[in-house]
């Protein structure tokens, strides 16, 4: 097996900055008991029905991101429309939830103001 990119520079000679390219053309990808396993456990989790099929949208969209000789070895295939329906899934979400404390923490870390406009989870001061 390849060794994996363990630079930037190498990263991106290998397709991209995410190294996706590496990870899509390895010799080494195929279907396994393990991949079957992971991709049963994410395509049906055992949640309540409303949340169930948010969720659904949301694992629609993430297969939308995966490579096509990928979606192949694992057994998953891209869903007509998956990429806008998981973009809205997303959006409703952020509004009815706001946006994560993990923004509003590294923003405070840094010094910088909440962009206005944007409603968080948490109150000013709270994140740190």
């Amino acid at each position: 097996m390849a060794p994996s990119p363990r630079s930037t520079r190498r990263w991106r000679s290998c397709g991209g900055h995410t190294g996706r390219a590496w990870v899509a053309g390895h010799p080494a990808v195929a279907a396994s008991p393990a991949a079957d396993d992971a991709v049963a456990f994410l395509a049906g989790p055992r949640l309540p029905l409303a949340t169930r099929l948010a969720y659904r949208r949301l694992y629609d969209a993430a297969v939308a991101t995966v490579p096509p000789r990928l979606q192949a070895a694992i057994g998953v295939r891209q869903r007509p429309g998956a990429v806008p329906l998981g973009r809205a899934t997303t959006g409703v979400l952020r509004a009815a939830m706001g946006n994560s404390p993990a923004w509003a923490a590294a923003l405070e870390r840094c010094g910088q103001q909440r962009p206005p406009g944007v409603r968080f989870r948490n109150p000013l001061g709270t994140s740190r």
